[in-house]
């Protein structure tokens, strides 16, 4: 007999994750009021957060793969 509870844990793991996520968007800012050092903090947070997004997006890809291959 097979343990189905995983893949249902795992739907519920992705379903409140993309509920908590909706609440983590990013707020639109004005560029032009920012001085020089807050510009510069916005170019790195904006840099990291391009570079998670597409560590997450390969490897969303990868667990999507292997698991239509199992």
């Amino acid at each position: 007999m097979k343990n189905t509870d995983l893949p249902i844990k795992l739907i519920i793991l992705v379903f409140l994750f993309s509920i908590v996520s909706n609440g983590l968007t990013a707020q639109k800012i004005n560029l032009d009021s920012l001085n020089f050092k807050q510009l510069n903090q916005y170019m790195i947070k904006a840099d990291k957060m391009r570079n998670a997004g597409m560590i997450i997006t390969v490897s969303g890809i990868g667990i999507g793969v292997t698991g239509s291959i199992i």
